[in-house]
């Protein structure tokens, strides 16, 4: 198995076990408030890099709401036919307040707010229970959840950052990995 066999089953994976499991508000540069066109999408994953705007919506998926796979690092272990692989979940939110389709019929048109953070942690929750039921992701990696699970806000050198109306938040953990033995150890047993 290869790195890119990972990063491509652990994408497909949140796009199958998480992502349809939760719906979150799609974002508008234009129309915040009231003037909203209220609109709830399945988050998008994205590997290793998320695509610029444009590219994005060229393949007709939004970047946010958005989880974005990186690969933090990896280990090898060619004796005992083992790798481990740390992967980086970064979620992506956006929510500038409470619109009328979120509070109900006789709710003010829009009312501003900083409370978008209960939805990426909303969205945390439901990711750590996925990954916490999870053995095996695609037959290819086995979640070491003997390890753990990290989490916290976005930051940029130790700071978290205010960037409203959008709420970042990041996950780490490891998985192992299954590798054949390399061929000259593997021969070398039997000469």
């Amino acid at each position: 198995m290869t790195v890119t066999e990972g990063i491509h089953a652990l994408a497909k994976w949140l796009e199958s076990e998480v992502c349809p499991h939760i719906k979150l508000k799609v974002p508008s540069n234009e129309r915040q408030t009231a003037a909203y066109d209220y609109q709830l999408a399945n988050p998008s994953v994205h590997k290793m890099y998320a695509p610029p705007a444009k590219l994005a919506q060229q393949v007709n998926r939004e970047i946010c709401p958005g989880i974005l796979v990186h690969l933090v690092n990896g280990r090898d272990m060619p004796r005992e036919s083992a790798r481990d692989l740390r992967f980086r979940l970064l979620l992506s939110v956006w929510n500038p307040g409470l619109h009328a389709e979120d509070a109900g019929a006789d709710a003010a048109p829009f009312e501003a707010n900083a409370d978008g953070w209960n939805d990426v942690w909303n969205f945390m929750d439901l990711l750590l229970q996925r990954l916490r039921n999870a053995e095996q992701i695609g037959e290819v990696l086995r979640v070491k959840a003997e390890e753990g699970f990290d989490y916290k806000p976005y930051q940029e050198d130790g700071a978290i950052i205010d960037f409203y109306p959008f709420y970042f938040a990041e996950l780490e953990f490891s998985c192992a990995m299954a590798q054949a033995p390399p061929s000259k150890y593997y021969a070398e047993e039997y000469l």
